[in-house]
């Protein structure tokens, strides 16, 4: 059974994506003890970009279905 999605289901999904890009950069990333630990801020800079990447991912797909 393929689930019915509508084009909410993608905002949806787009919109978290960009909270949890805004949140990891803003409490992780910018954090004091992460940015003094040169393998936890590497660490931490290359989950953001991920994030990142899903994000626009998701922005591309989103912009396939207008």
């Amino acid at each position: 059974m393929t689930p019915n999605f509508d084009p909410f289901h993608s905002h949806e999904v787009l919109d978290r994506a960009h909270l949890m890009a805004s949140m990891w950069a803003d409490f992780i990333e910018k954090h004091p003890l992460v940015a003094a630990d040169e393998e936890l801020r590497e660490k931490a800079e290359t989950i953001g970009e991920l994030i990142g990447r899903f994000y626009q991912l998701v922005g591309e797909r989103t912009s396939e279905e207008q």
